[in-house]
């Protein structure tokens, strides 16, 4: 029996299926897969058995490298946290938590979809690309926060399905030249709120 097919038939353990789970989110956050796709994928890889399952739904998301486990094969590495110096236009998360903070470049369109997850996302360190950053928030039972930076321009919109995302922006203008950032919130039956980091506080405001 070749080496490989033997392997392939072993069972996987949580750890192996959470790896793989990583690989298809990061795949849905770069474009590589639908949402829907990554939906479908994420339920298949979770309720895996075998290494010949995951690696069935992991074929087109990879180069040469099968998933890891622990009989010593090459491994997948968790992608969910694109480098630095990379645009982000998609942040996904999926019945799991996503923490984007520090240095970061969101693009000056930005998708943020969120599916019964806890997703925050700090604009306060970031680099942003233009004198306009527009992100568009989805969120559906779960729970979103965006923190932007106080010398910002920023302009918050919102559709709410049965939700509650009151806004109330703070007083005073923005310095001329100051960036503009827009934030459209799409709510259902979930929580979207936006924050202003101002000397190690934060003023709510939507």
């Amino acid at each position: 029996m070749d080496p490989r097919d033997e392997l392939s038939v072993q069972r996987a353990g949580d750890a192996d299926r959470d790896a793989a789970a990583q690989r298809v989110r990061a795949a849905g956050a770069d474009g590589r897969l639908t949402l829907e796709e990554m939906e479908s994928r994420l339920d298949a890889v979770l309720a895996a058995r075998t290494f010949a399952e995951i690696d069935h739904q992991l074929r087109d998301l990879r180069g040469r490298d099968p998933v890891a486990h622990a009989t010593g094969r090459r491994g997948v590495r968790a992608t969910s946290a694109p480098g630095p110096g990379r645009e982000i236009t998609r942040t996904i998360t999926i019945m799991s938590s996503t923490r984007r903070r520090g240095f970061w470049r969101p693009a000056a369109r930005s998708r943020v979809i969120n599916v019964m997850g806890d997703a925050q996302l700090d604009l306060s360190g970031a680099e942003l690309s233009g004198p306009v950053t527009e992100l568009r928030v989805l969120t559906i039972m779960g729970s979103t926060l965006v923190t932007v930076p106080d010398d910002a321009a920023v302009d918050v919109a919102k559709v709410t399905i049965i939700a509650d995302n009151d806004i109330a922006l703070p007083h005073g203008r923005p310095a001329p030249g100051a960036p503009q950032i827009r934030i459209r919130l799409i709510s259902l039956l979930g929580s979207a709120r936006v924050r202003v980091s101002r000397r190690g506080e934060a003023e709510l405001y939507a």
